[in-house]
């Protein structure tokens, strides 16, 4: 009887133990710890290094997957690593994302432009001045009107401007006013948004909502179209739940963007909260699925990141997810610091070599070990600036440095030891003279 005593104590304390440690056992009621969602999210960088064939102890922006920089995509990762306060080398993304917009300058779409107005900021940089390039002009009121990718481009061109306060020409045919305008005449009847049809669609009106809800205060007819929007959003998660991790995640990105609790709003805790429902698409490589059950996917991965940032953002009274304020003060990057086209040629080359059965750097054979050796002291030859740029370079660095340590120690010992014999030699030879 005592030892069932004794059994019921320990299960009890495990249990105990069980429920302080869980990291969403009271997320409904007292929130979530930073310290959870950061773990979540460097989960997700964990997972997204893997895909892009990084090691863990480089930045996930370097290597292979600075060759997608301003893709939306990788942009999407940017933005909410950034904003979740990670520590990773944006600076690295930022040349590779301006050169890579420079080289396809001709091809880009409003939405691009708009996408690249908050990676600029995300990685400190000022959208304005993107190598002499002006990003929020060319996506919002000095390209193409917005409006030709449809109620998409009208509701991201809002965010653009506002992500910075900046302004439009006076007079322009395109200004603030008229944006909110094209996005809340776009509304539907049961109170969604769609870029077509008559039935309103989760993801574009949570990101209408997003949109809109910094203009709330200053007029009424926004926030109603604001609320309208939400209702429609609890409406579709009461009858028929969200169906993939990706709406989810704009509709937690809208509530807290709007200042709702996702916590406790009866609107959207009538089974458990939006975060909760977000961490059931969340799998054991760190990434998130598109559909509960189905394999990590980047895309999914990359909206799960910056739904997390947006919680991250509200829990901690911060600015919204797409906006910044406060004392940040974008700076102009100088561009003599991005490699040349020269070495930007190498540093492909060397990657490329890197990646053909040579990566992680693990169990090489002989000649595998001397065509490493080869490459290491290619890379010594580009500017230190430019080294963080090679996949796996610290690891590189560290395999083919211990190797020369221990060849300069194998030397040392070689030619004390030829000293010493040749000392030994004399020693004999001057014996031998005195006799």
């Amino acid at each position: 009887m005592k030892i069932l005593r004794f059994s019921e104590i320990i299960l009890a304390v495990l249990l105990s133990a069980l429920m302080i440690i869980s990291p969403v056992s009271d997320i409904s009621a007292q929130g979530i710890s930073d310290d959870c969602l950061k773990e979540y999210a460097e989960g997700i960088v964990k997972y997204e290094k893997s895909v892009s064939g990084i090691p863990a102890e480089d930045s996930l922006f370097s290597g292979k997957f600075l060759e997608y920089a301003g893709r939306d995509s990788a942009d999407w990762f940017v933005i909410g690593a950034s904003r979740m306060g990670l520590d990773e080398d944006y600076e690295s993304y930022y040349y590779a994302f301006a050169e890579n917009l420079s080289e396809n300058e001709d091809d880009l779409k409003a939405t691009d432009w708009q996408r690249y107005t908050l990676t600029a900021l995300s990685c400190g940089g000022d959208p304005e001045d993107i190598n002499g390039i002006n990003a929020p002009k060319k996506g919002v009121y000095g390209g193409e009107n917005p409006g030709r990718q449809g109620l998409n481009g009208w509701i991201w061109a809002l965010i653009a401007l506002d992500s910075y306060g900046f302004e439009t020409p006076e007079n322009g045919s395109i200004d603030r006013d008229r944006i909110i305008n094209e996005i809340i005449s776009s509304q539907l009847p049961d109170g969604g948004f769609a870029l077509g049809g008559d039935a309103g669609d989760c993801d574009l009106t949570a990101m209408a909502v997003q949109a809109l809800s910094v203009h709330t205060k200053e007029r009424e007819d926004v926030k109603d179209s604001v609320e309208k929007a939400l209702d429609f959003l609890s409406r579709q998660l009461s009858e028929k739940d969200f169906e993939n991790c990706e709406t989810v995640a704009q509709t937690l990105c809208a509530l807290c963007c709007a200042d709702i609790n996702y916590g406790s709003d009866e609107r959207f805790t009538a089974d458990g909260n939006l975060l909760e429902s977000l961490l059931e698409y969340r799998n054991a490589d760190g990434g998130f699925s598109h559909i509960k059950g189905e394999d990590s996917d980047p895309l999914a991965s990359s909206q799960a990141l910056l739904a997390l940032a947006a919680v991250y953002r509200y829990e901690n009274g911060m600015c919204g997810l797409y906006y910044f304020s406060g004392d940040f003060t974008p700076r102009t990057y100088t561009f003599d610091k991005a490699p040349s086209d020269e070495n930007q040629r190498e540093i492909n080359a060397i990657n490329a070599e890197i990646m053909q059965g040579l990566y992680p750097f693990e169990k090489l054979d002989g000649e595998q070990k001397k065509r490493l050796e080869e490459l290491y002291e290619r890379t010594l030859k580009l500017p230190e600036s430019d080294r963080e740029k090679i996949t796996g370079y610290e690891k590189m660095k560290e395999i083919c440095e211990s190797k020369l340590s221990a060849r300069t120690i194998i030397s040392a010992v070689s030619l004390l030891i030829i000293t010493a014999l040749a000392t030994i030699l004399r020693i004999k030879r001057y014996k031998g003279e005195k006799k």
